[in-house]
Parts: structure tokens; sequence; C-alpha cells
């Protein structure tokens, strides 16, 4: 099996006066993801959450703005290469959306994993000796499970 290239990133946006609205920068970022996907490879990946749309306590209202906004994405392509540019596409859009709305915005990333592509030959052999030595490598519990969204 491969598995795609994958970073995590972690986008906050702040508002610096009460007239700023950073949930107004990630809605902008997440139109702009989305609208992104038209350009994007058929093999790339790109998936969001606003994970903190701010608090309900507090001086927070409808009618007043919070004063920061987290949004996490995970962005995937086949190579490192591949996701170097989709990082850097992501990236633009998460300032372009800051500089729309007058917010501040930190991009965090979180966790970067390389592609991996398996050796077919390898992964035969190691099955081949698992099953010389007994081992079932099919475990029941996992037959249900997704490999994955898409």
């Amino acid at each position: 099996p491969s598995y795609l290239a994958s970073d995590y990133l972690i986008v906050t946006y702040k508002g610096e006066e009460s007239s700023v609205n950073p949930l107004d920068a990630a809605i902008s970022a997440y139109n702009g993801l989305s609208l992104l996907r038209q350009q994007m490879k058929p093999s790339w990946r790109v998936h969001g959450i606003i994970s903190d749309g701010g608090s309900l306590c507090g001086p927070c209202a409808p009618h007043i703005p919070p004063e920061t906004v987290t949004v996490e994405y995970y962005l995937r392509a086949p190579t490192d290469g591949e996701l170097d540019v989709l990082k850097a596409k992501g990236e633009a859009i998460f300032r372009a959306a800051a500089d729309a709305t007058g917010c501040s915005v930190s991009v965090k990333e979180s966790a970067r994993y390389s592609s991996l592509l398996s050796n077919p030959e390898m992964v035969q052999l190691y099955v081949a000796n698992c099953k010389l030595s007994g081992m079932s490598l099919r475990d029941p519990r996992l037959a249900a499970v997704g490999h994955g969204a898409t």
C-alpha cells in the first residue's frame, strides 16, 4: 500500500479591535479552500473544521465578534513535493483571509508525515514469513473499519 504525505495545520485568527471579526476570516479561508478544490490535482486532499469559533460567555454575543477563532486542516498529497505546493496554496489562502478581514493570523504546523510507498516484493516476503511462523495478519476486528477519508 501507499500512504499520502500529510500535514496538520492549526490556524488561529485574532481580531485586534472589536470591529474586526475573526470568524469572518475563518469562513473566508474555508470558502477559499473549498474553491481551491476545483484547481487541485485529483490526488490532493484537504479536510478542515472550525475547532474553536469563539466563546459564548463573557463579552461574546451574536452581535459581538469573538476575539479569536481557530481552524484545523489536514492537507494530503501523494509526495512531499506536492504537499509543499498544496501547503503554500493553503497558507496563501489563510493569509489572504486575514488581510481581507483585518485580522492577524498564526499558522502552526502540528504534525507532518512523509509519503510512503511500500515495496511489493518486501511485503510479499513478509507475508510469506508470517505464514511460515503461524502468524495471522488479518485482524477480524479491523474488517469493518474504513480505510480513510476521500
